[in-house]
């Protein structure tokens, strides 16, 4: 065997190994690296060629995105669970030396993501006007069920922000194999590093946000589907297997479902971004896709089709099928390959996937690639704080408008922001990761339980829509929602116990803190939002104009009825005096499609 002076850290049946045999010294290995080098520059023309150059930047519309732009903002987020999702996934059965069952889990977490991913497809032409499982629960479960989602998604918002900071910072240090012997000052202060980087990026705006997002998560994932491609024609080759150790023969199969499905609670870290695309409507320009409109001028037959993928909900629609396939296709063949070369987070001082990326890169682009690979996976992560942090914008100014959290987060900038959520968000992230001592694992227990109550309500809400306002035939699809509302509270509750020794407990009391602060505020003068304040709020303030505005405004309402309604219940209990009658609204007229 030829020998390079690196030390890889892998056997000979390793594909570096059989590569290295077929060279003949240093000039080959520069070679690799240069062609590592061309491929690098060829990626990323390509993404700053197609990237999005259009957003709007004046007006009330000001960043208001079309589909090239919103499908990073909004999907990099739930993209870049393949960085972390097999793996947690695999240090959970790697306890109990489970690793072969590994496939079971990645088709549950597969059919979670269809089922739930199909629900919110169909909810985004209910509830066409923005606002997610908030919205849906204000409209048929009422505020109280609303102010408990909206701070749910407060707080999975801000915990993004951690898992995913602090996620990148582990992949920057897996390049230098110290994943785990850096220390936690090395880790915290990366992962604040990046959320900072993030936090100024999305004050500078949308358009500006949206083009350098998408060069970003466009070369993550041709970087992505090189690395499976070279480890698809590695073993092809007959690289053979490296052998993994066995389950234990006397484990009892209460036992090991019970583990499998404890792993599926940990791959199940993404489906944010199922609530954020649904929740971020209102930031989605009202217009057709290109592909659309290509569609409706040359294949007129699939009408129905181009209706169903038509406008703001057809963007927020094509960029939610990818919900459906690309979070158990990643997880999946991760974990395959995972279990072919016997490599987990850890292995080598690097995490799952930086151990995949050696094992492919290194053949194909030299370590130049590699360690590219690595540094821009940790920009890639990082970046999922945008999905985040846009989505807190619009959850933060709804609920100021509302009279659930102070009002003077409700400021809308000329570039089309609410920069003080923002800060906001960024200053409680760096509180959290200082106090996880910036241990991506030790965050990532409180991550993803609280998105599975929203989902849960937008199930309820969707059913009752259903029953309400579709003829019999369409009926049908009730039970099946109600099935996957149903089931997202199972995960809702297994995802605490689950979870409870490593904190998930930690995740029930700041909620309920929360919840109750929120009704504080509500119930205080601060709460207080008069119909002429809510207007100045909504138009002058914020610049929220049409069918989003006219939603905000009711919601306002209803709110306030039941502010007014709550106080007269207090009122009655300290002393009999009653407040004046206020009368009730009428629910906002919401328009859906029948498609």
């Amino acid at each position: 065997m030829v020998k390079t002076g690196w030390n890889y850290g892998f056997c000979p049946y390793y594909s570096y190994a059989q590569f290295v045999q077929t060279i003949q010294g240093l000039p080959i290995v520069m070679l690799a690296n240069i062609q590592g080098i061309l491929i690098i520059l060829v990626i990323i023309g390509l993404a700053i060629k197609i990237s999005p150059k259009e957003v709007s930047i004046a007006g009330h519309d000001a960043g208001q995105l079309f589909l090239l732009a919103a499908l990073p903002l909004f999907f990099i987020d739930f993209g870049t669970s393949a960085e972390y999702a097999a793996g947690e996934l695999h240090k959970i059965l790697a306890q109990e030396n489970l690793q072969i069952y590994a496939p079971y889990a990645d088709l549950a977490i597969a059919l979670l993501n269809i089922a739930f991913g199909g629900l919110y497809i169909y909810a985004l032409g209910v509830f066409r006007d923005g606002g997610g499982a908030d919205t849906a629960s204000m409209r048929y479960l009422g505020p109280s069920f609303a102010i408990m989602v909206a701070f749910l998604l407060l707080e999975d918002y801000t915990l993004t922000v951690v898992v995913s900071s602090l996620s990148g910072a582990d992949q920057l240090l897996s390049t230098i194999n110290a994943v785990e012997s850096a220390g936690a000052i090395v880790h915290i202060l990366i992962g604040v590093g990046i959320a900072a980087l993030t936090c100024w990026l999305t004050l500078r705006g949308r358009k500006d946000a949206a083009r350098v997002t998408f060069i970003i998560l466009f070369t993550y994932v041709v970087l992505m589907t090189l690395t499976f491609i070279a480890l698809w024609v590695q073993t092809n080759q007959g690289v053979p297997s490296v052998p993994i150790a066995q389950p234990p023969a006397n484990l009892s199969m209460v036992n090991l479902i019970g583990h499998i499905a404890n792993s599926v609670l940990h791959g199940l870290v993404a489906l944010t971004g199922l609530e954020a695309v649904s929740n971020g409507l209102q930031f989605i320009k009202n217009e057709d896709a290109s592909y659309v409109k290509w569609g409706k001028a040359h294949l007129a037959r699939f009408q129905g089709l181009w209706t169903f993928l038509s406008g703001r909900v057809g963007v927020g629609r094509t960029i939610q099928f990818g919900f459906l396939f690309w979070g158990g296709v990643t997880t999946a063949l991760n974990s395959h390959f995972s279990n072919y070369f016997n490599v987990i987070d850890g292995t080598n001082g690097r995490t799952l996937v930086g151990n995949l990326a050696y094992i492919a890169l290194v053949p194909m682009g030299g370590v130049v690639l590699y360690i590219f690979r690595q540094i821009w996976s940790s920009l890639t992560l990082s970046f999922a704080n945008m999905t985040a942090y846009e989505d807190m914008q619009s959850t933060a100014y709804r609920d100021g408008v509302r009279g659930i959290l102070p009002v003077s987060l409700v400021y809308r900038s000329p570039n089309g922001n609410f920069p003080r959520p923002v800060l906001a968000t960024f200053v409680v992230a760096t509180i959290i990761m200082i106090l996880v001592g910036g241990n991506t694992s030790a965050a990532i227990p409180f991550y993803g339980i609280g998105v599975f109550a929203p989902i849960a309500f937008m199930g309820f809400s969707v059913r009752k829509h259903l029953l309400a306002t579709k003829p019999a035939g369409y009926r049908i699809a009730a039970p099946i929602t109600f099935l996957i509302a149903s089931l997202s509270v199972v995960i809702f509750m297994s995802q605490i116990v689950g979870k409870f020794e490593e904190g998930g407990w930690i995740r029930a009391i700041t909620f309920s803190s929360l919840y109750i602060t929120g009704h504080v505020i509500l119930l205080n003068k601060w709460g207080e939002r008069s119909p002429e304040t809510a207007r100045h709020l909504i138009h002058d303030v914020s610049r929220i104009e049409g069918t989003m505005a006219e939603l905000l405004g009711w919601q306002t309402r209803m709110m306030q009825t039941y502010r007014h309604n709550l106080l007269e219940r207090i009122h009655r209990f300290r002393k009999p005096a009653i407040l004046p009658k206020m009368d009730t609204y009428p629910p906002y007229e919401i328009h859906y499609d029948n498609h």
